[in-house]
């Protein structure tokens, strides 16, 4: 049985931090981290760290 909690989940975070754009960017990239490490790109994954430690600045 697939798990639909997650999107939901997901959902209610997005939309509860549409008041916040900076949060929105956050999530966004959030979410393309977890799709770039379910295919495994890892190459790109030092981008994405690269980008949370300027981000969290």
């Amino acid at each position: 049985m697939p798990t639909i909690e997650w999107p939901i989940i997901f959902s209610i975070h997005l939309i509860t931090s549409l008041i916040n754009f900076k949060s929105i960017i956050l999530l966004s990239k959030i979410y393309e981290l977890m799709i770039l490490l379910t295919y495994g790109h890892c190459h790109d994954l030092w981008n994405y760290i690269y980008f949370f430690k300027i981000y969290s600045m």
